[in-house]
């Protein structure tokens, strides 16, 4: 009885798992997100395994080798890969599905402009007379402060030292005024003061350089051959140069001597010297006054000029006299000073006259080095 319905048991079976292995397939219900023909593409329904050749072969394929251009410092940034960021996205190629990234190139580098190129020019020029009038006045120190100047410095104090320090220095005053001087006079030796007022003088000197400097380029813009308008440029904008370059030289000299020999006006007191207790034991407007008319005189060689230029120097000493702002031997110094800052900038031009630096390169700023011999 237990072996029938074993069997029975054993048919039954048979017939369930033949009726079973004959119906087809479920199909699972699409995900939300997976497209209809799922079937056809490579991304398969959640839980099913993707083929065994297929996984190998994406598997065991290699990525491709792209070429990677070699980095310097000195390439472009935008050349370095990583900075090959594009712009814009092409639309995915429907064969491959890859997405193409558009090249990026630099954009065309415009000419310059005229403009542009005029301002470089200048710059450029500018830069190089720069240098140059920084040279010269190199020059002028070099000359100023050497041992036949420093002597001549230490004769003047020798000299001066006992005009100012005894009753010389007193009794020229008094004679001046008491029998020289006339009221008449007065208005022209006030007039003549502001050629030595540093306020005046320097700006009416750098005034004069850069005027001569426009003559000369609009005598450049208007005549090939150069005219009358270019020499008067050339003259005035040296002189205005060399009167800036002297001032500079002397300027210190003048004032440490003031300080250092302590003077004070005759108003105030008397000549003698009181080291670092006053500040007129030079006068200012003496040096000052001196150097325009010093300089135009050794830029000529007409004695019909350079006389009345040379006793103009005087001037401004004279007006100093006669307003009874300063001693004798206070206005004696600093005429001499500015003598010797005056024959500085001489020399220096001399010299330039036989080794002259001029603008040697119009790419860019420098110097070049002309020789007459």
């Amino acid at each position: 009885m237990a072996r029938r319905s074993g069997k029975y048991a054993l048919m039954v079976w048979l017939v369930w798992a033949s009726f079973v292995s004959g119906q087809a397939p479920t199909a699972l219900s699409a995900q939300r997100d997976q497209p209809n023909d799922w079937h056809q593409s490579w991304d398969k329904p959640y839980g099913e395994k993707p083929d065994a050749s297929e996984s190998s072969g994406k598997e065991n394929k290699p990525p491709p080798i792209v070429p990677v251009k070699p980095v310097s410092r000195q390439l472009p940034s935008h050349d370095l890969p990583e900075m090959q960021a594009p712009s814009n996205l092409s639309s995915p190629n429907p064969g491959t599905g890859e997405v193409i990234f558009p090249s990026l190139q630099t954009p065309p580098s415009e000419s310059p402009s005229d403009f542009s190129n005029c301002t470089r020019q200048v710059s450029w020029e500018t830069a190089d007379l720069l240098s140059h009038d920084f040279h010269l006045v190199c020059q002028d120190y070099c000359n100023y402060w050497t041992f036949r100047n420093i002597g001549c410095m230490a004769l003047s104090i020798a000299v001066a030292a006992p005009i100012a320090n005894t009753s010389a220095d007193l009794s020229i005053r008094n004679w001046y005024q008491g029998h020289v001087r006339e009221p008449w006079e007065d208005r022209y030796a006030y007039d003549v003061k502001y050629l030595g007022e540093y306020t005046y003088m320097l700006p009416a000197y750098f005034a004069v350089a850069l005027g001569g400097k426009a003559l000369q380029g609009l005598d450049s813009l208007t005549c090939d051959e150069g005219s009358w308008v270019g020499e008067v440029g050339g003259v005035t904008n040296e002189w205005g140069q060399r009167c800036i370059r002297a001032m500079a030289v002397g300027t210190p000299m003048v004032g440490l001597l003031q300080v250092e020999l302590g003077s004070t006006r005759p108003g105030l007191g008397s000549s003698y010297w009181n080291p670092f207790n006053g500040s007129h034991g030079v006068s200012g407007h003496a040096y000052v006054g001196s150097i325009p008319f010093l300089t135009a005189a050794s830029m000529t060689d007409n004695y019909f000029l350079k006389v009345p230029l040379f006793l103009g120097s005087f001037l401004t000493g004279w007006s100093r006299i006669h307003t009874d702002d300063h001693y004798f031997s206070q206005v004696a110094l600093g005429w001499w000073m500015g003598y010797l800052a005056v024959r500085s900038v001489n020399e220096t031009q001399e010299e330039e006259r036989r080794i002259e630096f001029l603008p040697g390169s119009s790419e860019g700023p420098g110097v070049s080095v002309l020789l007459r011999y």
